[in-house]
């Protein structure tokens, strides 16, 4: 690429079956990710563009929306399946790593998290913005929801590598003004 004319060689990033929707870059550079009517993402590692992309799937529609955290721990993907999924970019296989956030009742088409890496907003076509708590206590608790079970050993080293393994951390929200109960 000339840097006095970025536009005269573009690199030409190929790899959807369909229009691509929605892209962002992390904060680091290290990532691209690009969300497509195709119904997946691709992750492409800006340290060797040419490389084959990993390839996202899990929404049974199109993406419109993506944004990779100020931290560049976490990707969003927003879409018109009414869902977003947080993927995991420090995971092995951040393919394999993704958490599923349900409640809209229509397309989501925006996606944010905040400078502190705390909050995750998602807007939808449902006229509701959704804020997600990407604290720790809340991520443990959604990655037990989405399982339907409490994390083995080797998915907790997966999701949260630099925390202590515990056990039974699904929580059951009896009373959010008593507290939460262990299972």
């Amino acid at each position: 690429m000339d840097l006095k004319d970025p536009a005269a060689e573009p690199k030409l990033l190929r790899g959807h079956d369909d229009a691509i929707s929605a892209v962002a870059i992390s904060p680091d550079n290290r990532w691209l990710v690009t969300g497509s009517d195709d119904k997946t993402a691709r992750l492409w590692d800006l340290k060797d563009p040419a490389a084959e992309p990993k390839l996202l799937r899990g929404h049974d529609d199109a993406i419109w929306a993506v944004a990779i955290s100020p931290d560049n721990r976490w990707l969003v993907t927003g879409s018109s399946d009414k869902t977003a999924r947080l993927w995991d970019l420090r995971a092995k296989d951040p393919a394999n790593a993704s958490i599923v956030l349900r409640g809209h009742e229509y397309d989501i088409n925006a996606v944010a998290i905040s400078p502190d890496n705390r909050w995750l907003v998602t807007g939808s076509s449902d006229k509701t913005a959704r804020l997600w708590d990407l604290s720790l206590d809340e991520l443990v608790e959604l990655a037990c929801r989405t399982v339907g079970r409490n994390l083995t050993k080797e998915e907790w080293q997966q999701y949260m590598e630099d925390q202590p393994y515990q056990k039974n951390l699904l929580r059951l929200a009896v009373n959010r003004k008593i507290g939460t109960h262990t299972i």
